[in-house]
């Protein structure tokens, strides 16, 4: 059995894992996501600052701090085009709804220091209207959002306004959660001194998200995510149960 120590469980992570990239799905590039990148330069300058000045000031997991916001903000703009385009949504719409997933993107995890459970939902629903206000956004439908954005039940309100942008944040959100297996996953455990013999068992909670993802394009690539980090996982388990 190979020592158990964090360090060795993410090296021995990220060496299964490069054996396994070859089978997941095609991420956006850089360029594909330059128009969502301007969204957040252009639009959303002040919001994106208070939002980065937010979590840099908490005690955030490793993997959940200010980078997680603005890659969950850009990914989620587009699976929101790719929704719109699915649903044959245009024009003033369309952008309108690309642009609240990227806020919410932005903001759906500034509380995320509080822990994994409802809380930082509830709070960081809170907090993002009172940067909001500041940015003179107005959009009730982002908090109403942040609210609820990591419920893997809820598929749709039957409200396009709420259900394009909760759907697209959640898919590129969710995702994380199997490609974290490499290594932010480990290194949030340890730094909450959980065991790493209890952590290394500690991943049932993915097999349920392989049902959870909600857009289109969302429900094509999303289990394939998930099954990578399950595999990572139970491999993590094998090698140092043995």
């Amino acid at each position: 059995m190979a020592k158990f120590t964090y360090k060795n469980i993410i090296t021995e992570a990220k060496k299964h894992a490069q054996l396994l990239k070859d089978r997941l799905p095609h991420l956006p590039s850089s360029e594909e996501l330059s128009p969502y990148d301007s969204v957040i330069i252009k639009d959303y300058a002040s919001l994106n600052v208070e939002a980065q000045e937010h979590v840099s000031k908490k005690d955030t997991e490793p993997g959940h701090g200010y980078e997680h916001l603005r890659w969950v903000a850009t990914r989620g703009g587009y699976f929101a085009n790719l929704e719109c385009n699915a649903r044959n949504i245009e024009d003033e719409i369309k952008q309108r709804l690309i642009k609240r997933t990227i806020a919410v993107g932005l903001l759906h995890d500034v509380e995320r220091y509080r822990g994994f459970g409802k809380e930082h939902a509830i709070e960081g629903s809170k907090v993002a209207k009172e940067i909001l206000t500041r940015c003179l956004i107005e959009d009730d439908y982002i908090p109403q959002i942040i609210a609820r954005h990591d419920e893997i039940d809820l598929f749709s309100i039957g409200n396009v306004e709420f259900d394009v942008p909760f759907q697209s944040n959640f898919d590129a959100d969710h995702i994380l959660w199997g490609l974290e297996r490499e290594e932010s996953f480990w290194k949030s455990r340890e730094k909450r001194n959980i065991s790493p013999k209890e952590a290394i068992h500690d991943y049932q909670y993915l097999f349920p998200l392989r049902n959870s993802f909600k857009t289109q394009h969302g429900k094509e690539i999303g289990p394939k995510f998930i099954d990578f980090g399950i595999e990572i996982s139970k491999y993590i388990e094998r090698i140092f149960s043995s």
